[in-house]
């Protein structure tokens, strides 16, 4: 049996307010990115420079290290140990308040104070931009043990399982969805998560031995309806299409060695794109 390998997770469930109200628009999840990596650029840096942080050495930033985390070992995928879990809405929002919730994970916990302390004195968003400011922030701790899920998926060797996609699945306008892209898309992310963390403990999942695992998995109904949907970037100043779908699935195959990471995925909102709210999946036994 693999060796225990742990990753807390540190849930902030937020709710900010403002003097007034303004238009919080579309991709809520973007703006809020958008809006905290400014707060923190004026937190560490002497001279706003948020275009060039590729370029900057302060090491201790965490734009750095949340939002641009770079593993110590190339034969690894990155993953930012945050998710920006905000309400998906593809129409106008007219609001002074403003609710998400934010997940970090191990090590980004060290930083947790510093972003406590950000929300309280409050980040720019909307149109026009105002400030707006925790009034709340509730807490939560749990602790994913991998080795305990391992050993529970490996009985589902020949299962069917139902995906519900409650935001939309994005393909980025390609056609004819493949499971193997669901699998991967919405694992990805968990898999770089548990290799950063595993790997004191030699711990490594190879993302090529879940890619092969997901093609012994099948469609056995799919009922899949296209959107599309417009982003117009407030940095760029151009205006995007991004496809994309609602509905559900039902795969059927072997899943000992992806049901975990599936679980995990679901139940923390990590999908395709889930920092603009894209990707948030349930997933049931049928």
């Amino acid at each position: 049996m693999l060796e225990t390998v742990e990753i807390v997770k540190l849930t902030y469930d937020v709710k900010m307010t403002s003097e007034r109200k303004v238009h919080l628009g579309v991709w809520q999840g973007a703006k809020l990115r958008s809006a905290l990596n400014s707060a923190i650029a004026r937190r560490y840096c002497d001279n706003i420079q948020y275009e060039k942080c590729d370029h900057c050495n302060i090491e201790t930033c965490m734009n750095k290290y949340l939002f641009m985390f770079k593993s110590d070992n190339k034969a690894r995928m990155q993953s930012n140990p945050i998710i920006l879990d905000c309400p998906f809405t593809d129409t106008d929002e007219v609001s002074d308040q403003f609710a998400f919730k934010i997940h970090l994970f191990t090590p980004a916990n060290n930083y947790a104070d510093d972003l406590v302390d950000i929300l309280n004195q409050g980040v720019y968003l909307g149109t026009p931009r105002v400030l707006f400011k925790a009034s709340s922030i509730d807490t939560s701790y749990e602790k994913i043990d991998f080795a305990v899920l391992e050993q529970d998926a490996s009985d589902k060797k020949d299962v069917t399982l139902e995906l519900t996609f409650e935001t939309p699945f994005i393909t980025n306008g390609k056609s004819g969805v493949t499971p193997q892209q669901i699998i991967r898309n919405c694992t990805t992310r968990i898999t770089s998560m548990v290799n950063t963390v595993g790997a004191g403990a030699g711990y490594i999942v190879k993302h090529e031995a879940v890619n092969e695992a997901a093609t012994r998995v099948q469609f056995t109904e799919c009922s899949f309806e296209d959107k599309y949907y417009g982003k117009q970037s407030s940095r760029k100043y151009k205006y995007s299409t991004i496809h994309g779908t609602v509905g559900s699935i039902k795969l059927h195959g072997d899943f000992s060695k992806i049901y975990n990471f599936l679980d995990v995925a679901s139940k923390l909102n990590i999908g395709k794109q889930c920092t603009m709210g894209f990707g948030k999946f349930s997933m049931r036994v049928v």
